[in-house]
């Protein structure tokens, strides 16, 4: 709890306190509660410590109840958030999900694999702005999994359905939408595998995944918590591009993918590991989210996943999507990890992606003598040309007490304000400390 009786700024009494609370009432039972407010949208602006809190567009407090069984989890969960960001329009804001109850099933029928699946949600969507209602999603499946060391099959038949009971606050619309559309895919790789000259062991993954979604018209269903997955590895074997359960993306597609990855002979460790893969699309993908133009490119973009384990303190690991429409790179990272054998660490961090992101993060903590470290960060954005975040400082530690100061320089706002700071934090191990340290460097 962080409290301000008299602000010199604005003159009124400013706060922030957070409420966390876990507890296992019965076996395979969990709950889970965070309250988390602020007295005012500008709060993280003028009292925040680091660039991640002072770019936080809402808080959010949830109460969950969670279960599990052998084969099925149940969830009971109810949220709401507290907008901070300014450049947030009403329409724009989060929905309040009072409640949420999902349950899913994956129950083996006992014929060899065979196995009925359930995934199941309703959901009551509440904002002060906008249609309010609430959804049932509900999505059986019948699939038959096979798996050996040679490679796995995975057939999938299913039928996912999702009604609406919504209120439009006294404009016209249809008040009970509904949308349903069968689901099939074939997911199937192999494993080939050998042994190297070094004594080493090296595998072969080659896989494809098969998705047929029929197209079916979703324009007057609202859109409370569903958008766009970002694309990536795990975008080639999902069948659906959609997060939430608002739009069903229509698809006639195959994603073909293969990896390789070497082991060492001594520890079993992985050493390198490399993955490739694209979609091959066979019709347009018509449902959208607004007004985006419907998809008619043939191909993805292509995939590259690339990890070296150069050795037990140092790895390497890059990613890309090329576009093969456009003939440019929609998305590049690299990262370099090194810890030293007397606890030296650095991490250097490239990300790119088209139009968006073009920055680079560099962070280093550098022990020197039995009790002192020295620790810096330079996190730096190409595209705006300017500076993100800047700190250094120095810790010393003994066997019961610890004692840290940093400079910090970062944004602290859309208008590009920056803040200065000196943070100091002295600390009583096992007890207690005072100030705020650099948590969080790596």
């Amino acid at each position: 709890f962080d409290y301000m009786p008299d602000d010199r700024k604005t003159g009124e009494e400013r706060y922030h306190y957070v409420f966390r609370h876990q507890s296992i009432p019965f076996d395979n039972w969990r709950t889970d509660l965070v309250v988390e407010r602020v007295s005012d949208v500008n709060y993280f602006q003028d009292y925040g410590t680091t660039l991640r809190q002072t770019a936080r567009q809402f808080l959010r407090s949830s109460a969950t109840l969670r279960g599990v069984g052998r084969y099925w989890d149940f969830e009971l969960m109810a949220d709401d958030f507290q907008v901070i960001d300014e450049s947030v329009r009403p329409e724009n804001e989060p929905y309040r999900r009072v409640p949420r109850i999902a349950f899913w099933m994956d129950q083996p029928l006992g014929l060899g694999g065979l196995t009925f699946g359930l995934d199941s949600e309703v959901v009551a969507f509440d904002r002060d702005v906008g249609v309010t209602g609430a959804r049932v999603d509900l999505f059986p499946t019948l699939y038959w999994d096979r798996y050996h060391r040679w490679g796995f099959v995975k057939p999938l038949i299913g039928y996912r359905y999702t009604s609406y009971d919504l209120d439009y606050r006294g404009l016209p619309g249809d008040e009970s939408p509904s949308r349903g559309a069968a689901i099939g895919s074939l997911d199937a790789g192999l494993v080939f595998d050998r042994y190297t000259s070094d004594g080493g062991y090296q595998t072969l993954e080659p896989r494809l995944y098969y998705l047929y979604v029929p197209y079916e018209n979703q324009d007057d269903l609202p859109l409370f918590d569903t958008g766009e997955f970002t694309f990536g590895f795990s975008q080639l074997f999902n069948p659906n591009r959609f997060a939430g359960g608002d739009r069903l993306g229509d698809t006639n597609q195959l994603s073909l993918a293969v990896s390789t990855r070497k082991f060492d002979s001594r520890d079993g460790a992985a050493r390198w590991s490399l993955g490739v893969g694209q979609i091959f699309y066979f019709s347009d993908r018509q449902v959208q989210i607004d007004d985006d133009p419907v998809e008619t490119q043939d191909l993805s973009p292509f995939l590259g996943e690339f990890t070296w384990y150069f050795s037990p303190q140092l790895s390497v690991a890059a990613g890309l999507q090329w576009n093969w429409d456009l003939s440019n790179f929609d998305v590049g990272t690299l990262n370099l990890n090194w810890r030293g054998e007397e606890g030296q660490q650095v991490a250097f961090e490239y990300r790119y992606r088209t139009e968006r992101v073009d920055q680079f993060d560099i962070r280093v903590l550098w022990p020197f003598g039995e009790h002192w470290r020295v620790l810096a960060r330079v996190n730096y954005s190409f595209a705006d040309d300017d500076l993100l975040e800047l700190q250094g400082g120095f810790e010393y530690e003994s066997c019961c007490w610890a004692a840290r100061t940093v400079v910090r320089r970062y944004l602290r706002n859309r208008d590009g304000e920056y803040r200065d700071g000196i943070y100091l934090e002295f600390s009583l191990k096992g007890l207690a400390s005072i100030g705020s340290g650099p948590r969080g460097l790596f």
